[in-house]
């Protein structure tokens, strides 16, 4: 009788920790994982990673992650923050919610990500150089702010841009007589006379955006629609021949010197002694 009361008492007790577990799970979350308090804050950071691999994705050909995702970066870098503070939240064996993200495991997903979005996007980009975000997570309230020298590269790309749609919506055909070229030359050379003194400009770069845009620009420009000048391209063939020309004269001198050191005899540059 004594030992079926025992058996009956340590069966009620494991109930009512059971119980007590299941009362302190969330509701939404799985009670058997003793993570699951944690496990929303874990959702929400992956839907801010995702949008921002999406957008970074979406603008790659050519690379225009700075000036285009720079809300959704925003958006990823205040939940990362979050996470990282997440001191007031624990699991289920009372481990803060950020160490369970950040430290739990052997790997870290979340993190990974995180590293891989800030640091081989965003930095390879050189976003700085093209406009700086004045954080302020405590009060989710980050703005940004465009540099000058881009805010003047797009209104001069614009302006060239502007001048090719307003010609062709009084010429059928972009190309006719070549009429284009000329009718826009004003507008792309400012372009390009503005980009270049900043490209060679010691210490001042611009980010990935601005130099991919002005690399497709120049081709699309110079190859595509043939604008580049015949001069230009002319003075190119000649230096091309010009330089050819001045390496064979050093070739030819040098080993003519060679040969007359040499007292007329082949030179040998190297010898190979055999015992």
């Amino acid at each position: 009788m004594l030992t079926s009361l025992c058996r009956l008492f340590i069966i009620t007790q494991f109930f009512s920790t059971i119980e007590s577990v299941l009362d302190n799970a969330p509701i939404n979350a799985d009670p058997w994982d003793v993570d699951g308090p944690c496990q929303e804050y874990v959702e929400k950071f992956a839907v801010v990673q995702a949008n921002m691999v999406q957008c970074a994705t979406n603008w790659s050909i050519p690379p225009k992650v700075c000036t285009n995702c720079w809300e959704h970066y925003i958006a990823f870098k205040q939940v990362e923050y979050e996470t990282k503070h997440l001191n007031n939240i624990s699991s289920l064996d009372n481990r803060t919610c950020t160490q369970v993200i950040y430290d739990n495991y052997l790997l870290s997903y979340g993190h990974d990500i995180s590293e891989a979005l800030t640091s081989s996007i965003w930095a390879k980009s050189r976003c700085d150089s093209c406009l700086t975000i004045s954080w302020n997570f405590t009060a989710n309230d980050s703005r940004v702010d465009f540099a000058n020298q881009t805010v003047l590269f797009q209104e001069k790309l614009f302006g060239w841009r502007d001048c090719v749609v307003n010609y062709t919506d009084y010429n059928d055909d972009l190309f006719q007589n070549g009429t284009i070229c000329g009718y826009c030359k004003k507008q792309f050379n400012s372009l390009f006379s503005y980009y270049w003194a900043i490209y060679v400009e010691p210490g001042v770069e611009f980010c990935v955006d601005v130099e991919t845009t002005m690399n497709d620009t120049i081709h699309l420009w110079n190859d595509v629609w043939q604008c580049a000048e015949k001069k230009d391209r002319n003075r190119d063939t000649a230096m091309v021949f010009v330089t050819m020309g001045v390496l064979l004269v050093i070739t030819s001198l040098f080993y003519a010197s060679s040969y007359i050191q040499g007292g007329g005899q082949p030179r040998i540059l190297i010898r190979c002694k055999f015992d």
